[in-house]
């Protein structure tokens, strides 16, 4: 093999690796934006969440007919956004995760609606204890869920760094091997006495 043919194989190795490691970086960061997608829409269902408990609490305290509205409107919003989110490309746990959610949900949405439904003055201390856990055990499973997401991100943003690194020193490495190569055979060349 030529000197020429030896440098053009040297250089295309390099070009090999950098087009490699863009494909992984690309991939990792489509990766860190499905993560931050997953964690923008679980941020969404907390918020509705969030608010189906406020308006469970006022209408224990008022027995009033506007938080059992509230209630109804976010805890419809609450299951949209859940269902929502069944719908988007998720890893096997969060899938997991968000079906038990849905049903831990569905559980407390039944639950509020039996309270209403009895029409009594004074809730019965029992049936307000079990809205209450229902409701603990939904926001324990949106936490488990966003910590997932974290996770996802955190992944791939490390998988990013970690290729930057490995390809800035492999190029560094193949960089002074084609120049090891080139200076040597220059040093050849220069050194053939009468040519």
């Amino acid at each position: 093999m030529n000197l020429r043919a030896r440098i053009t194989f040297g250089f295309l190795i390099i070009v090999f690796v950098m087009a490699c490691v863009s494909g992984i970086i690309i991939w990792q960061e489509s990766n860190m934006h499905q993560a931050f997608q997953h964690s923008s829409q679980i941020s969404e269902i907390e918020k509705y969440f969030l608010e189906c408990r406020r308006q469970e609490k006022n209408f224990i305290i008022r027995h009033d007919s506007q938080s059992a509205q509230l209630f109804t409107s976010n805890y419809d919003s609450l299951n949209m956004q859940v269902s929502k989110m069944l719908d988007y490309d998720l890893n096997e746990q969060m899938v997991k995760k968000l079906i038990a959610l849905q049903e831990k949900i569905d559980s407390y949405g039944l639950k509020f609606e039996e309270i209403i439904s009895s029409g009594q003055i004074e809730i019965d201390k029992t049936e307000i204890q079990s809205e209450v856990n229902l409701a603990r055990e939904s926001h324990a499973l949106i936490n488990e869920i966003k910590a997932i997401t974290i996770q996802d991100f955190n992944k791939a943003y490390a998988i990013t760094n970690n290729v930057n690194i490995f390809s800035i020193l492999i190029g560094l490495f193949l960089s002074v091997l084609i120049a090891g190569f080139m200076s040597t055979k220059i040093m050849e060349f220069i050194g053939r006495p009468g040519e």
